[in-house]
């Protein structure tokens, strides 16, 4: 008996994926402030901004763009919110920038009276950065091995609050390294 048969072979085929890695050596960064501020008591519907700077230090092995963002806002009360204005209850306008010398109040923080395109402006959501700039309106790039940025503080204090309750800013820098 003969068997004649007519077929296609076919090859089987199956795919592997390989994960490869690689971490760069030789890359730090460190960033850290030299004091608090504390603005004391300003008055509803009055601004004030920093008498003294607060002083950046970075260290590492390139340099760094810094980025800035409010953290959170703490009150043993009601705690501020973070807007473009001042007019709506328990509502503060804050910001900072980069200067060498003290920044002035009407001038150097808020862009042509806009704080939404202003150099100085924090985003009105916590826990989301923004470049910390300077008075020119460049990012702030702090170079390698080692160098220091004096940063300006200013804040518009609501016209109206809940409660007369001490509020307290905590702000994020953050150094990436380029």
């Amino acid at each position: 008996v003969l068997f004649v048969g007519v077929g296609v072979l076919r090859a089987a085929t199956d795919t592997a994926d390989v994960s490869v890695t690689v971490t760069p050596g030789g890359i730090s960064c460190t960033l850290t402030r030299d004091v608090d501020y504390d603005f004391g008591t300003v008055n509803l519907a009055k601004s004030s901004h920093s008498a003294t700077a607060v002083t950046l230090s970075y260290s590492g092995g390139s340099n760094a763009v810094i980025d800035k963002a409010v953290w959170s806002i703490s009150s043993a009360g009601t705690a501020w919110t973070l807007d473009t204005s001042t007019g709506t209850k328990d509502h503060c306008v804050f910001g900072s920038i980069a200067k060498d010398t003290r920044a002035d109040l009407v001038n150097d923080y808020w862009t042509y009276g806009n704080y939404e395109t202003s150099y100085s402006s924090f985003s009105t959501t916590l826990q989301t950065y923004n470049p910390l700039k300077d008075t020119t309106g460049s990012q702030v790039t702090m170079t390698s091995p080692s160098d220091t940025q004096k940063v300006w503080f200013r804040i518009d204090v609501p016209n109206s609050v809940t409660s007369n309750d001490q509020q307290t800013f905590t702000v994020r820098f953050r150094a990436t390294t380029q």
